[in-house]
């Protein structure tokens, strides 16, 4: 069946090129980006998503969008594209916002155009790796904190070239370090490590994505009973301390099973993914 995207409000088949050579997101990495999960009719975490959203395109002075600017508007354009698709179970959402053409690496003005992508998923929750992730170091290349580092920009050859180590030493994920050698985030996720009743992940502040995931799992867990530490430097050696490590994004969780020669469990990672297929079964 053929399946479709939607380019500023218009139904294109996802084969059928809408992007153009003098495209800004291409050219030059102009151009923010949101992945988002929908299990049903939950969006899950819309809100919180669409708000990193709004921020990202201030910091680049783009003017969102009103079809995609608020929770109701973004709501309905997902949906319209969800029903064209006519998938109704799981479904992978990706919204790019971007500048329109003009101008080299100064642009020529601050007017946005937006693209949703979608991708069936065959489950209507959150699911782990059945198999733990054995995951390295990357240090070729440091992430450094700054106004961009909290958000996800079509500029991604930090991300690519930790994928590109990651394939090379058949690694299933990466750790990026930054300038002061501490761990800052995985590949395309949020890091998390368990020693006893303490949950501790790399502060914002150490150049890490401000995760929509991130901050779900530090909710729960401060709800149930969990001592939180989320504003630590963490170095690589603090893994070989920990009982359990666990990566999150807006796909959910999955645990590690090993780093050098430490091995982990995954009894809090699995905890956490229960609770979160908890807010699931919530009605939107």
């Amino acid at each position: 069946m053929e399946q479709f995207l939607l380019h500023n409000g218009e139904f294109y088949p996802t084969g059928i090129p809408v992007i153009q050579a003098d495209n800004r997101s291409f050219k030059f990495g102009d151009g923010v980006f949101e992945s988002i999960r929908v299990y049903g009719e939950n969006i899950m975490f819309l809100a919180e998503h669409l708000d990193r959203l709004k921020r990202a395109c201030q910091v680049l002075q783009l003017d969102i969008p009103l079809a995609i600017g608020t929770v109701e508007n973004l709501t309905e354009q997902i949906f319209k594209l969800l029903h064209r698709n006519r998938w109704f179970i799981g479904t992978k959402i990706r919204v790019t916002v971007y500048r329109k053409a003009g101008g080299l690496f100064a642009p020529e003005h601050s007017a946005a155009e937006w693209l949703i992508e979608a991708q069936n998923l065959e489950h209507g929750f959150y699911s782990m790796n059945s198999k733990g992730l054995i995951v390295g170091i990357y240090s070729d290349v440091r992430k450094v904190y700054n106004k961009l580092s909290f958000f996800k920009s079509s500029s991604s050859l930090l991300y690519v070239t930790a994928g590109l180590f990651q394939m090379q030493n058949r690694l299933d994920d990466v750790l990026l370090l930054n300038n002061h050698n501490f761990i800052v985030e995985g590949l395309s996720s949020n890091i998390f490590l368990v020693k006893g009743n303490f949950l501790l992940t790399p502060s914002l502040d150490q150049g890490c994505v401000e995760g929509i995931m991130r901050a779900q799992v530090i909710r729960i867990a401060e709800q149930n009973g969990f001592k939180v530490f989320d504003n630590c430097a963490i170095e690589p050696t603090d893994l070989v301390k920990s009982e359990e490590v666990f990566l999150t994004n807006s796909a959910g969780i999955r645990w590690v099973s090993g780093f050098e020669q430490k091995r982990f469990f995954n009894k809090t990672a699995t905890f956490f993914l229960n609770e979160l297929n908890k807010e699931v079964v919530k009605k939107p």
